[in-house]
């Protein structure tokens, strides 16, 4: 609006020149003509004059106007478009910040057992993760027929959500032939017949054989029978210094949403093993310990920065 008052003032002004101008020409040329051929054609030149320089002063401020006119529509046009681009810059961010927030709660849900599944301590008792306790030694892996114990040393997480999440519950049947279950999150990592870690939702019936124990002292593969969702509004996530558990007879990982790597996350969780040898950890709360979320939101971001650099590469 000031633009356009300026540009306003500045034609007005021009315009009185051109006037002012015009009026002195007529007058000289009015006064000459008189003074040849008298007053009465002096007088009819001088307004013919007027007329014409009336009619093309109308013209120039019809075509200012206009002028005046396309300006402002190129301006509002531009504007519009700028409003256009920041409409679209802000539902970008309001996407971006629901993305980043959803991230956030999957991360929180994330490594989690369900609480109420067994771990055997090494006094025989058998408990559920719940009742775990730092220092607590619990059954980790079975070797050559000897049962290995290991301490839990951090408790990442424990509680109950403000909603639902997603839990993997894996099937399978036991070498005496009785049922058994798992229930954990769907990224949480298992092992399979081959020592490797798979993701509880990878796992396939009838193809993935995972590691259980039985009666002699022995992780015996079998294969996997079914696996369905439930939602769970609780959770626990800890670790033992061995970095694996048996649970529910399932010989598992403690690690879950990482590269699948049982070596590389035992060397990734290395300092705080060390550090709770000398302070051990007195963390049992519902938010991750500070050093599982700084992990884990490290591999987020690293994820996400291989997901835009394949975009650009495929563009």
């Amino acid at each position: 609006m000031a633009f356009s008052r300026r540009l306003g003032l500045r034609e007005q002004e021009e315009n009185e020149r051109k006037a002012r101008e015009a009026e002195e020409r007529r007058q000289r040329e009015y006064d000459e003509l008189k003074r040849r051929e008298g007053e009465a054609i002096a007088r009819a030149n001088y307004e013919m004059q007027r007329a014409e320089d009336e009619r093309r002063a109308n013209e120039n401020r019809d075509k200012e106007l206009q002028n005046i006119k396309d300006t402002l529509l190129e301006r509002v046009t531009r504007l519009n478009k700028r409003m256009t681009e920041l409409s679209k810059a802000n539902e970008y961010l309001t996407n971006r910040n629901n993305q980043l927030s959803n991230e956030i709660n999957e991360l929180k849900n994330k490594s989690c057992f369900w609480p109420e599944k067994q771990v055997k301590l090494e006094s025989g008792r058998i408990i559920q993760m719940s009742e775990l306790q730092i220092g607590d030694r619990v059954l980790s892996n079975i070797k050559n027929g000897v049962a290995e114990f290991s301490d839990v040393y951090l408790i990442a997480h424990i509680g109950k959500l403000d909603h639902k999440a997603k839990f993997a519950k894996v099937n399978f049947t036991r070498p005496d032939g009785s049922k058994g279950q798992l229930l954990l999150t769907t990224t949480h990592y298992v092992f399979d017949e081959n020592l490797s870690i798979i993701f509880a939702k990878n796992l396939r019936p009838g193809e993935t054989r995972i590691l259980v124990s039985d009666d002699g002292n022995r992780l015996v593969p079998v294969f996997v029978d079914n696996i369905t969702n439930e939602w769970r509004d609780k959770y626990i996530s800890f670790y033992t210094r061995a970095g694996s558990v048996i649970a529910n007879g399932v010989f598992s990982s403690c690690y879950d949403h990482c590269p699948p790597s049982q070596m590389l996350m035992n060397l990734v969780f290395l300092p705080v093993r060390w550090w709770t040898y000398m302070i051990p950890s007195t963390h049992r709360e519902e938010r991750l310990h500070p050093y599982v979320q700084f992990l884990e939101t490290a591999y987020l971001s690293f994820i996400n920065v291989m997901k835009k650099s394949k975009r650009l590469t495929n563009n």
